[in-house]
C-alpha cells in the first residue's frame, strides 16, 4: 500500500507478515522500495512463511532505496502473535508491537 500510493501513505506497518520478498513479478518488497512514508516491520522468529533470508533482504532493499524504515525481530513469537484468538498469540509481543505501532503513527502523523 505504501509503495502503490506513496503520496497517500505517511506511514505503514507490518506485523508478522509472510512471503514479503519473493522472485514473483508481483512481490511485496518491489513496491515497498516505492514508500515515501516511513514503515515499521515486526517479524515474528518462528514464521515460515518469513524466513531469516527474506528478512534480510527486505532490510537491504528498503535500505537501499532510502525508504525510511525500522525493521525488528520479536524472539519467541510466531506468524500471528497479534492475534489473542489463535494459538500464536504472545502477549509480551503484542503489547510491544502496540507500543511500536502507536509511537510510529504519533509521532509521523502528529501533524
Amino acid at each position: 500500500m505504501a509503495g502503490t500510493n506513496p503520496g497517500d501513505v505517511a506511514a505503514a506497518a507490518s506485523f508478522h507478515g509472510g512471503n514479503l520478498v519473493t522472485d514473483e513479478p508481483d512481490s511485496p518488497h518491489l513496491a515497498a522500495v516505492q514508500a515515501q512514508g516511513e514503515l515499521y516491520v515486526g517479524h515474528a522468529d518462528n514464521d515460515g512463511s518469513m524466513p531469516p533470508e527474506q528478512m534480510a533482504r527486505l532490510a537491504q532493499v528498503l535500505a537501499e532505496a532510502h525508504v525510511r524504515h525500522t525493521a525488528e525481530l520479536y524472539p519467541g513469537a510466531a506468524h500471528g502473535w497479534t492475534q489473542a484468538d489463535t494459538h500464536a498469540y504472545d502477549e509480551a509481543s503484542c503489547e510491544r508491537h502496540w507500543m511500536r505501532l502507536l509511537e510510529l503513527f504519533g509521532r509521523v502523523l502528529a501533524d
